[in-house]
């Protein structure tokens, strides 16, 4: 297959999702959590990841965490990707519309997982 055909196909995939990815984005924004203490945003990963068709969703693990696994049709290579979505101690001082809804911490890590999910889907249809 034409590489170009590729990269075009992946670029339509990723614009097709990115609406959903910036709601998660900011969803993980405004719920920050400490680390093991991520409860919420877990539950909300979880209920992310399983509207997508061929993810098994493994939840809890170490407390908190979310394993999500994408087999493809064919025997190869293994991708292992790792997202952390734990909060920092850090007041927010933005005005952002999407303010943390926390008085006390702010998510420094919350790009990792939206794009994480975005590449599985991509993966998945791909």
């Amino acid at each position: 297959m034409d590489q170009n055909i590729v990269y075009q196909r992946i670029n339509e995939l990723c614009d097709a999702f990115k609406e959903k990815q910036i709601k998660i984005f900011q969803w993980l924004h405004q719920h920050p959590e400490l680390a093991f203490q991520e409860y919420q945003s877990a539950q909300y990963i979880v209920k992310c990841l399983n509207k997508m068709d061929g993810i098994k969703v493994i939840y809890p693990i170490a407390k908190t965490g979310v394993k999500a696994v994408l087999t493809g049709e064919n025997p190869g290579p293994t991708v292992s990707l790792r997202a952390d979505f734990d909060a920092l101690p850090v007041k927010e001082e933005t005005d952002l519309d999407y303010l943390s809804k926390s008085k006390e911490y702010i998510m420094d890590r919350k790009p990792m997982f939206p794009m994480y999910v975005a590449m599985m889907q991509v993966l998945h249809q791909h």
